[in-house]
C-alpha cells in the first residue's frame, strides 16, 4: 500500500517483473514508473517467459488496485504487468481502476524469437492466464505507441471485464482503451470476453489534468498534485451505463484498510491522490477521481472546547499564573472525512522549562472525532513566559498545526524562621533540640513565610537521614501561602536510643529559587531516661 517503484529492472537474458515479480501480488495505491525487464524469452520456451515491465505474476491470486503504471518497458511482453499461469484456473488476476500510460512492449518480436511468440506485445497488460479488468484506463500518448496493442490476450489467457467468466450484461463493467478492440490482441487459443464490447470500451481521450507532468509539481506520484487526475469533463468519469447501475457496484473492497479504521469490508475510501474515491454516485475509471474531495483528516485545534485557535497565528493566554500550575485543556477535533493519525504534540521556544504538555488521548481520531492533551503553565520565573506549541498529524496541509501560548508569570519565595524572627539559611541551617532523655519528646515550631508575588505551594516535608525515625514533621494546616502571608508546622523529636541523633528536613515547595525543596539540618541529643 502507498509505495511507489521507479527506475528498477534487470539486464538478464531472461528477467520477470522490472519492479515486483511473485505469487499472490497485491498492489492498492502504489504507483510504478520507468521500470523495465528484458527481452525474456529462451530458444526452447513454447510458452514464454519473462516479461512485466513492472509486475510479474507467476499464478496465485492478485489484486492491482488504485495503482499507476507510467512509462514502464518490457522487451518481450507485458510492458506494465505480466500475468503467466496458463491452464491455471484457481489463479487470477484482478486489476481495477488503476491507470496504464505510455508503457510498451514490441508488438513485433525480436528477429530471433522462437516461433510461438510472434505476436507478443501488450504494451500495458499481456495475459497469459486469468486477468479480470475492471475501471481502468490504458493509453498511450507517444505517436510510436499509439498503434500499439495495448493489451494482449496470449495462448490459455482468460479476459475478463466482471468477476463471473459469462455474467449478465450488467455485471460488465467498463475500461477507457484507446483505440478500442483494435488494442486488445487476441492469439489464438486465447479467451476474450468482454461482453457487449461497444458498451464496455471507452476509446476517447481520458482528459488528464497535465499528462506530460504524471506525477506533478512536487515530482512525487500518489500526492494530490499528480498530472494524471482527470479532469471534470473526462469520459472516464462515472456515468451510470444502464439504468440502475453504477461503477459503484465494481468497487474493490479495501482489504489493505488504507484509511485505517478498521474496516476492510468497506468500498475502497480513497483514490491514487489522496481524493476521496465515491465523490457522486458513480466511480471514476482510472486511479484518480476528478473531485476535488480529498479524503484525509482535517485537524482543528480549540481551547476552550468549540474555540479554534488558529493555526500559525492562534494563541492560548493563561493570562497572570501566581506560582502554582494552571491547567488548560486542548482539543483536537477531526473535521475531515477520514481518520486523523500520528497526533504527537512537541514544544518549542525560550521558555519550555514553564511549562509541561501530555500527549493526546488517542493517536488515532476518527472523522468528526475528537481527543484531548493538557497543556499546564507553572511559571519559574517573573514575567512574560511563552512557547510555541507543534501538533503533528496526517492534515497534508496543516503539519505541523501550530500555535503560540504566553502567560504572565509571579512566582513566590520561601522564608523559614526558627524561632519565629530567626530566618533559617537554605541548606546550611542547623536546628537544634538540645538533650532530651529517651521515651520522651521535644517539639518545636517552623514559621513558613512567602516574600514573593506568587502563591506558596507547600506539597510535602519530609524526613531524612541516619536518625529519621526520631524526628516528625508535621504539615501546616494552611498549604497555599498567598504573597505577604505565613503559616506554621510542627516539628518534634522523640530519640529511641542515647547519643547523638541528626536527620534533614525537607520542605517540599514551589519557589523555583529553593529548587524543589527547603532543607534544615537537624540535630539533637538523647540521654538515659532517669
Amino acid at each position: 500500500t502507498k509505495c511507489i517503484f521507479t527506475s528498477n529492472g534487470s539486464a538478464n537474458v531472461v528477467s520477470y517483473g522490472g519492479a515486483v515479480v511473485g505469487l499472490a501480488i497485491n498492489a492498492v495505491s502504489c504507483a510504478f514508473s520507468a521500470n523495465s525487464t528484458t527481452a525474456g524469452f529462451t530458444p526452447n520456451d513454447f510458452i514464454g517467459v519473462g516479461g512485466g515491465g513492472a509486475i510479474y505474476s507467476g499464478g496465485g491470486n492478485s489484486n492491482l488496485t488504485n495503482s499507476v503504471f507510467v512509462s514502464n518497458v518490457s522487451g518481450y511482453r507485458g510492458g506494465a504487468v505480466t500475468m503467466h499461469a496458463p491452464g491455471d484456473n484457481d489463479s487470477s488476476m484482478v486489476i481495477a481502476n488503476c491507470t496504464f500510460v505510455d508503457n510498451s512492449a514490441p508488438q513485433t518480436p525480436a528477429v530471433g524469437t522462437p516461433t510461438p511468440h510472434t505476436a507478443a506485445g501488450g504494451a500495458a497488460l499481456n495475459v497469459q492466464g486469468i486477468v479480470r479488468i475492471v475501471n481502468n484506463v490504458f493509453w498511450n500518448t507517444a505517436a510510436t505507441l499509439t498503434t500499439s496493442n495495448l493489451i494482449n490476450v496470449m495462448k490459455r489467457g482468460v479476459l475478463r471485464n466482471s468477476t463471473g467468466n459469462y455474467p449478465t450484461t450488467s455485471a460488465f463493467a467498463q475500461n477507457l482503451v484507446r483505440n478500442g478492440l483494435t488494442s486488445i490482441t487476441e492469439q489464438p487459443e486465447g479467451d476474450r470476453y468482454l461482453g457487449a464490447d461497444t458498451d464496455n470500451i471507452v476509446t476517447a481521450d481520458p482528459a488528464f489534468e497535465t499528462v506530460a507532468d504524471a506525477d506533478g509539481a512536487d515530482n512525487k506520484f500518489l500526492t494530490a498534485d499528480d498530472g494524471l487526475r482527470i479532469k471534470t469533463t473526462s469520459p472516464a468519469v462515472g456515468t451510470a451505463r444502464t439504468v440502475g447501475i453504477t461503477y459503484q457496484s465494481f468497487l474493490t473492497k479495501d482489504v489493505q484498510d488504507v484509511d485505517e479504521d478498521g474496516n476492510i469490508n468497506e468500498s475502497l475510501p480513497a483514490d491514487a491522490g489522496g481524493f476521496i474515491r465515491v465523490q457522486t454516485n458513480y466511480v471514476d475509471m482510472g486511479a484518480y477521481e476528478a473531485g476535488g474531495l480529498l479524503h484525509i483528516g482535517d485537524i482543528q485545534i480549540e481551547s476552550p472546547l468549540n474555540t479554534v485557535i488558529a493555526n500559525t497565528s492562534g494563541t492560548v493566554n493563561f493570562g497572570t499564573v501566581l506560582g502554582v500550575g494552571v491547567t488548560k485543556t486542548i482539543y483536537i477535533k477531526n473535521t475531515g472525512v477520514a481518520n486523523l493519525t500520528g497526533l504527537v504534540v512537541s514544544m518549542s521556544g525560550a521558555n519550555q522549562t514553564d511549562y509541561t504538555i501530555t500527549q493526546p488521548f488517542l493517536t488515532k481520531v476518527p472523522a468528526g472525532g475528537v481527543t484531548t492533551f493538557d497543556l499546564t503553565f507553572t511559571p519559574k520565573a517573573e514575567g512574560t513566559r511563552t512557547v510555541i506549541i507543534q501538533v503533528a498529524s496526517n492534515d497534508p496541509d496543516e503539519n505541523p498545526y501550530v500555535f503560540n501560548v504566553t502567560g504572565e508569570g509571579k512566582v513566590s519565595d520561601i522564608s523559614v524562621e526558627q524561632p519565629a524572627g530567626t530566618t533559617l539559611i537554605d541548606g546550611t541551617a542547623i536546628v537544634s533540640f538540645g538533650d532530651i532523655s529517651t521515651n520522651s519528646t521535644a517539639s518545636k515550631t517552623f514559621t513558613v513565610k512567602n516574600t514573593g508575588l506568587g502563591i506558596l505551594s507547600i506539597s510535602a516535608i519530609n524526613v531524612a537521614g541516619a536518625n529519621a525515625s526520631d524526628f516528625k514533621a508535621f504539615l501546616p494546616a494552611v498549604k497555599l501561602i498567598n504573597p505577604g502571608a505565613s503559616t506554621t508546622f510542627r516539628v518534634e523529636f522523640s530519640p529511641k536510643n542515647v547519643g547523638t541523633r541528626n536527620a534533614t528536613m525537607s520542605i517540599v515547595n514551589n519557589d523555583p529559587d529553593a529548587e524543589g525543596s527547603f532543607d534544615i539540618n537537624l540535630t539533637g541529643t538523647a540521654t538515659d531516661a532517669p
